[in-house]
């Protein structure tokens, strides 16, 4: 439950019972605190990019799925290179990678109505992926491209390149140039 629900917990969505133990919103950090250190748990590390100060936020309206966050929280090395992706449910549908040389965590949310109607749309009966070929072959194509390049785009920003560095690699002096 903490580790695909969190969203519609932190949101007040859900509140959860398990035996005699209530996940609430005012006791969700306690409890992804307490299951940190369990193995193949992510949840906590999810949550700590949508809430922690430190990471970054960044909203757009993208042309198909409209208003989107991605929250990216960076630079800590066992972070898992991978975005949580959300939508108005609260229900954590898949667990993206997405190559960086910066280790990161993120949550990619999509909460308005037309946004959400569209990538349900995506999902198939297991609701474990948003798959750009659901229901039909290339249906969904240009927005799992759209939402796909915004988080690589996010992402890259976590390192800028910086154009002022010059390189020198005095091993290029033996090869004559060609102009």
């Amino acid at each position: 439950m903490l580790e695909n629900f969190w969203p519609a917990i932190h949101f007040g969505d859900l509140e959860v019972v398990v035996d005699r133990t209530t996940i609430t919103k005012k006791t969700l950090s306690e409890y992804l605190a307490r299951h940190s250190g369990d193995e193949n748990f992510t949840g906590h590390l999810y949550y700590k990019a949508f809430t922690d100060p430190e990471a970054r936020t960044f909203a757009k309206k993208l042309p198909t799925l409209k208003d989107v966050t991605v929250c990216l929280l960076a630079g800590i090395a066992d972070l898992p290179k991978r975005v949580a992706m959300v939508r108005k449910t609260g229900m954590v549908i898949q667990q993206r990678r997405f190559n960086s040389v910066v280790p990161y965590c993120g949550v990619f949310l999509c909460r308005n109505d037309e946004g959400n109607r569209i990538l349900r749309e995506m999902e198939p009966p297991r609701h474990d992926e948003w798959d750009p070929d659901h229901p039909d072959k290339g249906a969904h194509r240009k927005t799992a491209d759209e939402f796909a390049g915004y988080i690589r785009d996010c992402i890259k920003e976590l390192a800028p390149t910086d154009s002022e560095k010059v390189l020198s690699i005095p091993e290029l002096r033996a090869y004559p140039s060609r102009r």
